[in-house]
């Protein structure tokens, strides 16, 4: 299931998610192949244009999540949740579910979701016209991918939103600050750095 998201094939991927929910039923209790697959579910929605849909299955796996007090899974809920509000062009809505994400992620030290989180925190910013704050904040990530490997997991409508952040605070800011931004952002102390991108003030 993830290799078919990572390689495009949504329509297998989504086919697969469904089948794995078929047998793990919430009276079975709380298990990660059904998680993965709520996940799944919602990026393949998202990427369809489906909102309604993705945010569906997002909020029965926070339901679940909460059910149990479970945390790590329950924030990349909200990150994926955040990519449909951008998706949508509520950016700060997006901010809001993105920043939630990023407070528990980098509780839990989870370098990948504080990288998504940043991603997504840079392509509101973008979005807004906030082109120094994006840049700061792809800056930042990409430090953070750089200790992973390969960014935005290599899921292509993830790097194709990375690349339109990008032309987006270019186009903002000019590619001279753009430059200087983005190392400044890279640069930074990482817990510095993820406590500005926590504060909701420009």
């Amino acid at each position: 299931m993830a290799a078919a998201t990572v390689r495009g094939d949504l329509a297998f991927a989504l086919a697969l998610a469904e089948s794995l929910l078929a047998v793990h039923r919430p009276q079975h209790g709380l298990t990660l192949p059904a998680l993965l697959a709520r996940l799944c579910q919602s990026h393949v929605h998202t990427a369809a244009g489906r909102t309604e849909e993705a945010a569906k299955a997002l909020e029965e796996m926070c339901a679940e999540c909460d059910r149990h007090g479970e945390r790590w899974m329950r924030a990349y809920a909200d990150l994926f949740r955040a990519r449909g509000e951008l998706s949508l062009g509520r950016f700060e809505a997006a901010q809001t579910y993105a920043r939630a994400a990023l407070e528990t992620k980098h509780r839990l030290h989870d370098n990948i979701g504080i990288a998504l989180a940043l991603d997504i925190l840079a392509c509101a910013a973008a979005a807004s016209g906030q082109g120094e704050h994006a840049a700061r904040r792809l800056g930042l990530a990409q430090q953070v991918w750089d200790t992973i490997g390969r960014a935005q997991i290599g899921i292509r409508e993830w790097v194709s939103a990375r690349q339109t952040c990008e032309r987006q605070a270019k186009a903002a800011i000019g590619d001279q600050a753009y430059t200087a931004a983005f190392r400044a952002g890279y640069d930074a102390g990482l817990e510095t750095g993820i406590v500005h991108a926590l504060d909701p003030a420009p």
